[in-house]
């Protein structure tokens, strides 16, 4: 789960989603605040012990979100730390809002790359999706 505020950290996270699915050929899924907070906290809280430990969430913070934010995403931790494997927070640095979310999204595509390292796969290959277009055509 990887999660953004304000449109440097949505952007990011959306990115961070789309580079595990591809490198890491794993479901990723993202989220923006302040929405998160109306709908999938809601599913969060519901779930109890059906989805313990089976999710990490990604917290991509920068130097330009909104008060409100930076209190949502503590509400969050608080909310889902019991049933999350992990919650880790990417602090962007650089000087200004563009160079925080290039910041943000070159870690997600390294973190991304690593874990596919890790698990011995190989980033290139998209078999499903060579495989949709020759069923395509």
């Amino acid at each position: 789960m990887v999660y953004g505020g304000g449109a440097i950290g949505t952007t990011a996270a959306r990115r961070w989603k789309m580079a595990v699915n591809h490198n890491v050929k794993s479901p990723a899924f993202w989220a923006a605040m302040p929405e998160l907070c109306h709908n999938e906290l809601v599913g969060w809280d519901q779930q109890g012990t059906a989805v313990n430990g089976m999710f990490s969430q990604v917290q991509l913070r920068h130097d330009w979100e909104h008060p409100q934010t930076m209190r949502r995403f503590e509400y969050v931790e608080q909310r889902t730390r019991s049933i999350m494997s992990d919650i880790l927070t990417v602090q962007a640095e650089g000087d200004g809002p563009i160079a925080q979310l290039f910041d943000l999204i070159l870690f997600g595509d390294l973190v991304s790359l690593e874990l596919a390292a890790a698990r011995g796969i190989d980033p290139g290959p998209l078999a499903v999706v060579d495989d949709l277009k020759r069923w395509l055509e």
